[in-house]
């Protein structure tokens, strides 16, 4: 089994040589070669970093406003 570079998930084989993490939040699309290092390509998506940080900012603003 292969984890997943970003967050250490199972990897799921697609298509095509392309594995994908099983983490819904991961910023990780797709790795390539997960078993060669040296040949291993990891394609990250900026939209999920942005997702993940945006439900950060969702629960400060929900903590804050009970405090308050």
């Amino acid at each position: 089994m292969v984890s997943c570079p970003e967050c250490g998930e199972p990897l799921v084989k697609g298509t095509k040589s392309k594995y994908f993490c099983e983490n819904e939040s991961c910023p990780v699309i797709f790795v390539r070669c997960p078993y060669e290092p040296a040949k291993m390509r990891v394609a990250f998506t900026a939209l999920a970093r942005e997702e993940i940080i945006g439900k950060f900012e969702e629960v400060n603003v929900k903590n804050i406003s009970h405090i308050f």
